[in-house]
């Protein structure tokens, strides 16, 4: 594999991926609130969660869950969206 995808699954990826899909509504609806155009359907929905979770948990490792919660904070008291770093597309259609 190249040198930004790691070949193995480290822990906070595997913990991110591995959430029931149930469990990320809290995330797609904070975004949603902060102004994200987060998809209608379920498994866009589970996608936007999972797109915004994933970079915490490679560059926040031993505290993703505690770098995404600081996140949707920053963003709930208006803090700017950046779609450049998190851009999330409609399931079936092209960025």
């Amino acid at each position: 594999m190249g040198d930004r995808y790691p070949g193995h699954i480290p822990r906070a990826l595997a913990e991110v991926l591995g959430q029931p899909p149930h469990e990320l509504q809290v995330i797609w609806m904070a975004l949603r609130h902060v102004g994200v155009e987060v998809p209608e359907r379920y498994e866009g929905e589970v996608a936007a969660a999972l797109h915004f979770l994933i970079p915490f948990a490679i560059s926040h490792p031993d505290k993703w869950r505690a770098a995404a919660a600081n996140e949707l904070r920053r963003l709930r008291d208006g803090g700017t969206f950046a779609p450049a770093t998190i851009a999330i597309a409609p399931i079936g259609e092209p960025r």
